[in-house]
Parts: structure tokens; C-alpha cells; sequence
């Protein structure tokens, strides 16, 4: 193959690589303001008011039942919590895990640094890998309107590549979030793979 030749080619995968960051970069930031506008426009409704009644012990208690648009905050924020945190590569340094800090409590902060510390350090130096999620659905298995608790979890496909993103291994995975309402909206305070299906 001639000099001239392996410089095309050259060029040419640098402009594919280039365009391939470009739409990540572009998807990454999409979802992020989607995902932005939906919190920011409900960001007052978790609040509590300033005095609550105590309860009574002879009293029935009572069934707190979920707004529509609450539901729809909580599954919104899940998914993308579920999406960016389970796609990474050790290309980008797991920069996926900067973009969840508007989405996550005080306390799911430290955990993610410090996982992303300790990713960043197994994986320094290795070949290619790199792990793609899609939220396919999303269930609440519990919610407390009042107390601003949630427990969901998000079902995914996820695909795994290692040495090149060519072919990646696909399989379906779940995720249990435990969420907050914090009076700036609805927030991952925990997360948990389930095991591989």
C-alpha cells in the first residue's frame, strides 16, 4: 500500500472517530437537557408545607397517591440516571459519571467519586472497553409523595465491547435506584445492579 494511500485512510478513520465523539457528545447533552427541563419545571411540587399534622394513634392512616406528573419526573430522571451511569468507557475517562451530579444526592456524589477513582486506576493503560445502556422501562415499586421517597426500578439492555465498540455483547440487566425529593426535585441517593439475566 503506497504512502499516499495509508494517509487517506488515516484521515479518513480521524474524521469517523471525530463525527463519533461529536454525536456522543451531542446525545449526552440532549438527554441532559431533557432531563433538566423536566425537573426544573416541577421543582417546587416535592416541597413540604410548613407544618405537618401528627398522627394520631387511633387514627386509620391514610394512602398517599402519586400526581401523574410526579410519576413522570421520577421515571424521566431514573432512565437518564440509569442510561449515563451504565455507559462509560475507559476512552473518555468516565466522564459519563461528571454529567450525573445535578441528578444525584450529597451522598451519591462520594460514592461515584470514589468509584470513579477506582475505575479509573484498574483501567488505566488496558485495551478498549466500554459498556452502552439503553432504559427500556421503568417501575415505581414504592413512593412517598410527603416523605419525598421512591424506590424504582429500571430495566436495560446494555451492550459490552472490548478491544474495539465493533459487536458489543449484549445483555438485559436491571437497576434498583432509591430516589429523594429534596426540595430541588427528584434525586438518586443509591444505586444497584441486579445480577446479569
Amino acid at each position: 500500500m503506497s504512502r499516499r494511500n495509508k494517509i487517506i485512510i488515516g484521515v479518513a478513520v480521524l474524521i469517523l472517530i471525530v463525527l463519533l465523539i461529536s454525536f456522543l457528545a451531542w446525545w449526552w447533552y440532549d438527554r441532559k437537557q431533557a432531563a433538566n427541563s423536566l425537573i426544573n419545571t416541577n421543582s417546587t411540587a416535592g416541597q413540604l408545607p410548613g407544618e405537618l399534622p401528627t398522627a394520631s394513634s387511633g387514627l386509620p392512616t391514610t394512602t398517599v397517591v402519586v400526581k401523574p406528573d410526579q410519576e413522570a419526573i421520577i421515571k424521566a430522571v431514573a432512565m437518564t440516571f440509569a442510561e449515563r451511569f451504565g455507559s462509560y468507557s475507559n476512552e473518555i475517562n468516565f466522564s459519563n459519571l461528571d454529567d450525573l451530579q445535578n441528578i444525584i444526592t450529597v451522598k451519591m456524589k462520594t460514592w461515584v467519586d470514589n468509584y470513579k477513582v477506582s475505575e479509573v486506576a484498574k483501567i488505566s493503560g488496558s485495551n478498549y472497553y466500554g459498556i452502552t445502556t439503553k432504559a427500556l422501562s421503568v417501575k415505581i415499586n414504592s413512593m412517598d409523595d410527603i416523605a419525598g421517597r421512591a424506590e424504582v426500578v429500571v430495566q436495560t439492555q446494555r451492550g459490552e465491547a472490548k478491544g474495539s465498540s465493533i459487536n458489543p455483547k449484549i445483555f438485559y440487566q436491571a437497576i434498583n435506584l432509591s430516589m429523594i425529593n429534596d426540595g430541588s426535585g427528584w434525586k438518586i441517593d443509591s444505586a444497584d445492579w441486579q445480577a446479569i439475566k
